[in-house]
């Protein structure tokens, strides 16, 4: 209720939340509406729509990421998650938000086909595929275009260090252990 919403709006900075979260947050009539809060209160939002993709908000800018169709929808169990490690994954690698959501929203995709929440096939081939101009290595230099190393294994020691959710950490875990 409002000690989390508290929480939110005054110690918070990024966000994670699906369609149904962020109204329900809000107490908002519509998606539109809760963006529009939730920009007040975050400087970025990742908002997902199932398979109408999903919103990534950057102060007043709006990226609007479309969804991959992988295959048959199974499960969504484990989605949100997957798409949350996709995005952080391509942030620690200095990607812009936009890629960045590219390259989560590519993730859940898979995730989704399957059934339980862990990928069952590697996320860096998955990425190298789909989305080669984002396969980076995991080197943490912005301007390294070398093919994608499994370097993620060891920055997720450094995520978790920074960040004290453990959400987030639970969600760099999982993606390091199907990057490589």
């Amino acid at each position: 209720g409002d000690s989390f919403r508290d929480l939110g709006e005054n110690r918070v900075d990024s966000r994670f939340a699906n369609e149904a979260e962020i109204i329900s947050l809000y107490q908002a009539s519509s998606f539109e509406e809760a963006a529009q809060q939730v920009r007040q209160h975050c400087r970025l939002a990742c908002l997902t729509r199932s398979e109408q993709g999903s919103w990534v908000l950057e102060g007043e800018t709006t990226h609007a990421i479309a969804p991959f169709q992988l295959g048959d929808l199974r499960d969504t169990t484990g989605a949100g998650d997957t798409y949350a490690a996709g995005f952080l994954y391509g942030y620690t690698q200095g990607l812009a938000a936009d890629q960045c959501g590219q390259i989560a929203s590519l993730c859940a995709a898979q995730v989704v086909t399957q059934m339980g929440p862990r990928p069952q096939v590697s996320l860096k081939e998955l990425v190298q595929k789909h989305l080669p101009a984002l396969a980076v290595c995991g080197c943490w230099s912005a301007s390294c275009r070398r093919p994608l190393s499994t370097g993620l294994k060891a920055q997720s020691t450094r995520v978790r260090r920074s960040c004290g959710a453990g959400e987030v950490r639970s969600a760099v875990r999982l993606v390091a252990r199907h990057w490589s």
